[in-house]
């Protein structure tokens, strides 16, 4: 599970991150990173809508982002706000592939700025 302190779950935060951070896309992913320029740890938010699928297929998706973010904190620097939104096609993508997706995608962001 997710730690609470690494969650994102205002939604403020969530559209400064997703308007103001370096965002990459993809083939299933919309990727947002926005550097807080502060030691508190990296925060991870998920945006899973409809269009994904129906509720099981979103809950399957939501599932594999948080267990990926709780997998991959522990390598990622501190003071990022990080929101992953899915695409359409989410739900037909295994865990490892969106392990390589969202690490590789919050890498490209990070580096931009």
């Amino acid at each position: 599970m997710l730690a609470k302190k690494n969650r994102v779950n205002a939604p403020a935060d969530f559209r400064r991150t997703m308007n103001k951070g370096k965002r990459v896309t993809t083939a299933h992913y919309i990727v947002s990173v926005l550097n807080r320029k502060d030691s508190d740890p990296t925060r991870f938010g998920f945006v899973v809508s409809k269009t994904v699928g129906n509720a099981v297929a979103r809950n399957i998706t939501k599932r594999r982002l948080r267990e990926v973010a709780v997998i991959a904190i522990e390598a990622m620097p501190d003071g990022f706000d990080v929101v992953v939104r899915a695409r359409e096609n989410a739900a037909d993508v295994t865990f490892t592939h969106v392990t390589a997706e969202v690490v590789g995608a919050f890498n490209k962001a990070a580096k931009r700025g």
